[in-house]
């Protein structure tokens, strides 16, 4: 999941990113319970889970152990947010607001 969400950064973050290695957190974002943080990241996760298990095919057990099909899970991933468009924005915009890239 993990490298999905890297993968699809752009879409999650709706702009371009030149280095993925510069997406931080906000300094105003980050609180010692990091309740806000785990929120926005834990509603991302809940958003891509879905698309990427509709994308691995019908061996979701192997799929988790696969990773030469990342890239093509990540595309698909990817497309598919592009494509739902403002719905899926407004979900994603907690992290965003959050973080810097």
């Amino acid at each position: 999941m993990i490298a999905i969400i890297g993968a699809t950064a752009e879409e999650i973050l709706h702009h371009r990113i030149s280095d993925l290695q510069n997406w931080r957190c906000n300094r105003s974002s980050i609180k010692p319970d990091l309740k806000v943080l785990v929120a926005a990241c834990r509603e991302v996760v809940e958003a891509i889970l879905p698309l990427v298990a509709s994308s691995v095919g019908p061996n979701i057990y192997e799929a988790t152990r696969n990773f030469g099909d990342l890239k093509a899970v990540a595309d698909k991933a990817a497309a598919t947010l592009n494509s739902l468009g403002e719905s899926y924005q407004n979900r994603l915009r907690p992290i965003a607001d959050h973080t810097l890239a």
